[in-house]
């Protein structure tokens, strides 16, 4: 599994062709966060009216690795909460925004690691 690959794939086909490439960019040269790997397509950008949030526009992966990038984040000090606009933790039916922070982000990557284990 590629997930910058398959995110890109689906979120081009659900938004329209191009979309992934327009997100990424606009992100980018917003100050927001970016993160193309084989695990994880992460976007996210500093939330309208709250400079210390992150927004994350867009996700792609396994909730590890999406929560272990959180923890990362967290960990720079840019930011104080990341939120997302679907729970990672219940699935797709599971509507947002639902907003995390530090202490959740770290125990749930911390859980997700000894699932891994297992």
């Amino acid at each position: 599994m590629n997930a910058f690959v398959d995110g890109v794939r689906l979120l081009d086909e659900v938004e329209g062709e191009g979309t992934a490439e327009r997100w990424t960019n606009m992100c980018a040269a917003n100050g927001g966060i970016v993160l193309c790997t084989p695990w994880l397509y992460f976007i996210g950008f500093p939330k309208r009216g709250d400079e210390r949030c992150l927004y994350v526009s867009y996700l792609y992966g396994t909730g590890k690795a999406v929560a272990d990038f959180s923890v990362y984040i967290l960990d720079t000090g840019l930011f104080d909460r990341v939120e997302f606009r679907k729970n990672f933790l219940k699935g797709d039916s599971a509507e947002g925004p639902f907003m995390y922070d530090g202490k959740f982000v770290r125990r749930l990557a911390r859980i997700l690691s000894r699932k891994e284990e297992a």
